[in-house]
């Protein structure tokens, strides 16, 4: 992998799914899609609601929460690199993002929301009573037939708990093993952040506690635990 496949700027690791309609990592397919069937045939529509996402999109994503475009949710303060770590809570960097790979998704139920319901992915949706509760438990209990994961399982003091969000794992642990903490300075230098002042004199300590520091799995024992 290089730099540019690695932080989001280019998809040329990637391959159209007629049979998903994303962009994906190819090795990836065959497993989403038998995830896809499996959850058919026990009653769940499963749908992609964010697969590959580039470095402009999220940038766009990063720079309107830090300018208050959008709301930013999370721990902390709304000031500073106090605001870095609260959007880094729900919002990956820019060029640090696993969905620059497209071997991580965002899932959801269609056939489970309301007519008219707006997705929202919360733990909420996803908690007890919620309206995605009964397929998130069918998915934490399914996913690892598929070498599927959940890289944000619980809260360890930096991104905040995900159900919905699986990660391949023998796929996302290659790209996870070749960025290293020079690429992710990198990516900062080059990237003309919101909040880049605060960024640049973090990077270590963002690397470690909102990249490194994800659930343990059975393709990289070496994650943060």
């Amino acid at each position: 992998m290089n730099f540019d496949q690695l932080t989001g700027r280019t998809r040329t690791h990637l391959t159209w799914s007629d049979k998903l309609e994303i962009f994906i990592h190819p090795p990836v397919e065959n497993d989403l899609v038998g995830l896809k069937n499996k959850a058919w045939e026990n009653g769940f529509d499963l749908q992609v609601a964010s697969g590959f996402r580039d470095f402009q999109r999220q940038k766009l994503i990063w720079n309107e929460k830090a300018q208050g475009k959008r709301p930013v949710l999370g721990r902390g303060s709304s000031v500073g690199f106090d605001l870095a770590k609260k959007i880094l809570t729900w919002s990956a960097l820019p060029g640090a993002s696993r969905h620059h790979w497209g071997t991580d998704f965002d899932l959801y139920c269609l056939n489970s929301l309301p007519l008219d319901y707006k997705l929202k992915l919360t733990p909420e949706e996803f908690g007890p009573g919620g309206v995605l509760s009964s397929f998130g438990k069918w998915l934490q209990e399914n996913l690892k037939d598929f070498d599927f994961f959940c890289p944000y399982q619980e809260d360890k003091g930096g991104v905040l708990p995900e159900p919905w969000h699986l990660a391949h794992g023998p796929s996302s642990v290659k790209f996870m093993e070749s960025y290293t903490l020079p690429i992710f300075e990198k990516n900062l230098q080059e990237s003309d952040l919101e909040l880049s002042e605060h960024l640049l004199k973090n990077g270590p300590k963002l690397y470690k506690n909102y990249f490194k520091n994800i659930s343990l799995n059975p393709w990289n024992l070496n994650s943060i635990s």
